[in-house]
């Protein structure tokens, strides 16, 4: 029993010695998660209270030899590497690759190279490699998780990734395509984002024809409570609580933000529908809730 029981201490006390660093016994820092993330806080304490890493990312095709289609930086970055992955890196990266490539011909990942790194010499980086877009973030997070004490020391932590794609023709891994079914996902996905440009690149057009170029805008009155900033987080208040959907909310979160750091108020969200919607899915927020975002306004209003 006794014997037992000291077991089970040894166990405890290892596992929780296992959050701290064993030099200094100081606490490592979080990684949020999409749940413990909000993205209306700067995290911008002094000594930082969570990690914070950046990403330098490339976007290479392979052609015989290695050609680079573009690079990015993301800075600052406090939620988790596969939660960032999901919400914008990915959508960004393939938004790239249809922008970036030929209409008449497809691509497909090859593979990603990852390397983890500190600006710190008694370190070494952690380099990966993965197939595809098959990316383990797990690994990725638990490196940053290691060397996070290390952030209230002055150092910096990043992730360098390489997506590497490669020229495919129509006929994939031995099977000629001829339903719509038998083209494999990522195909259609390139396929869609294409389209979806060329009709926007319509649409703008279009716009541009019409009064002069200048966007058409209602006029309406609207008697928006004072303060007019307050009633914007009340207004996304009011729209995250008829869904149950975590992104929708998140996105109603994102435009309400976006919205504030433009100065805009529900008026002119209002009666700038098109403008608005557009200017806020430029900036990441999904074009459908971007949408339901200028146009629900007076709905609120007459419940309030």
């Amino acid at each position: 029993m006794k014997a037992s029981f000291g077991a089970m201490s040894v166990a405890l006390l290892s596992r929780a010695l296992s959050f701290w660093r064993p030099q200094r016994g100081r606490p490592r820092l979080p990684l949020l998660q999409r749940a413990d993330w909000n993205p209306n806080l700067p995290y911008n304490e002094s000594p930082p209270t969570c990690i914070h890493y950046s990403i330098e990312w490339k976007l290479l095709l392979k052609k015989g030899r290695l050609s680079k289609l573009t690079n990015d930086t993301e800075q600052n970055l406090v939620l988790a590497p596969g939660a960032f992955w999901d919400q914008t890196l990915e959508p960004k990266l393939q938004q790239l690759l249809a922008k970036k490539t030929p209409r008449n011909k497809c691509y497909e990942p090859d593979e990603t190279n990852v390397v983890v790194s500190v600006t710190d010499r008694s370190q070494r980086d952690l380099t990966k490699r993965f197939d595809e877009l098959d990316i383990d973030w797990g690994v990725v997070e638990n490196q940053l998780v290691a060397w996070s004490h290390l952030l209230r020391d002055g150092r910096q932590l990043r992730i360098d990734i390489s997506f590497i794609y490669k020229e495919t023709t129509q006929q994939v891994a031995g099977n000629i395509l001829r339903t719509h079914g038998d083209v494999p996902p990522w195909i259609r996905e390139l396929i869609y984002a294409k389209e979806q440009q060329d009709s926007e690149r319509r649409k703008k057009k279009r716009q541009a024809s019409l009064s002069d170029g200048l966007p058409l805008i209602r006029i309406t009155n609207l008697d928006i409570p004072a303060p007019i900033d307050k009633s914007l987080h009340r207004y996304c208040k009011w729209l995250c609580a008829r869904v149950t959907d975590p992104v929708r909310k998140n996105g109603y979160q994102d435009a309400c933000r976006i919205a504030l750091e433009e100065g805009l108020d529900l008026e002119r969200l209002y009666n700038a529908q098109d403008v608005e919607a557009r200017s806020l899915a430029e900036r990441g927020v999904k074009r459908g809730i971007a949408i339901q975002f200028v146009s629900k306004v007076k709905a609120w209003l007459d419940e309030v």
